[in-house]
């Protein structure tokens, strides 16, 4: 006879059923999924999202991760092996020209419309230029979003997910017409990288992108930004080859067929 679960246990089994097969599950669903009472699932789930554990739609009481549980899991990732090689092909990458290079990956949450800029590595300190990183940022405004969106399996479904979002405007590059967003999504495919002009700040122009998974599978994002002037001097082309040769370091470090990130 399985021992039954002590507090601690119970919550610990409805966060991996959440962050798993669980995602976007009503609580009645969990509670039967993982065999417990449904009062019990309630009361934790309730309790979880009071601490941002967890998130409770008020419309639907669909339950997903929270995030304050994604904090958690980026400080792990942050200092996991692979993340440590990862990082240091980013920061070999940004040692060749003054930039502000990152990663962001395609997770569960692309379906909502985010993407989770995992790290970034600046040389541009006297332009005064940081993003927040271990965060979640929107697919209709930065090159990351866009190139990952562009490149979303199965593509079929990327028209409705994109109709159903609200496409707000984080800064006036945003974009929040759902027909200009697909028409970006679809140039994006065609030149395989994504383009950004001025939008993380004037005078800043950059480039993403694509990382594979072993299966082939675009699940990441690497891209930089460099001044105007850079730019214009000739450094969109140099900052393509040096993207380019951090992106196939980055792949040469993938398990065969992996397309998620589990792994980390």
């Amino acid at each position: 006879m399985q021992k039954p679960l002590n507090a601690t246990e119970k919550i610990v089994a409805l966060l991996e059923c959440v962050a798993g097969p669980g995602q976007n599950l009503k609580t009645s669903e969990l509670a039967q999924m993982l065999g417990l009472d449904r009062a019990t699932v309630y009361r934790l789930a309730g309790q979880l999202a009071d601490l941002d554990m967890l998130s409770i739609d008020p419309d639907t009481r669909r339950v997903t991760i929270g995030s304050r549980a994604y904090h958690i899991g980026y400080a792990y990732i942050r200092n996991s092996d692979m993340a440590a090689k990862m990082y240091r092909c980013l920061a070999l990458a940004a040692q060749e020209m003054p930039m502000l290079i990152s990663l962001a990956i395609a997770d569960r949450r692309i379906s909502e419309g985010l993407v989770f800029d995992l790290f970034n590595i600046t040389t541009l300190d006297r332009w005064g230029i940081r993003y927040e990183e271990g965060v979640y940022k929107p697919v209709n405004h930065d090159s990351h979003g866009r190139l990952l969106m562009a490149f979303h399996q199965p593509e079929r479904d990327l028209e409705p997910i994109i109709r159903n979002l609200p496409l707000a405007a984080v800064s006036p590059k945003s974009i929040t017409d759902a027909d200009a967003l697909l028409r970006e999504y679809a140039a994006i495919r065609e030149r395989g990288m994504a383009v950004s002009l001025g939008v993380s700040a004037e005078g800043i122009n950059g480039l993403a992108i694509p990382v594979r998974g072993g299966s082939g599978r675009v699940i990441a994002s690497v891209s930089a930004d460099i001044p105007l002037d850079a730019w214009e001097l000739g450094g969109q082309a140099r900052l393509m080859d040096i993207l380019s040769r951090c992106v196939r370091s980055i792949e040469r470090l993938f398990p065969a067929g992996v397309e998620h990130w589990a792994w980390l």
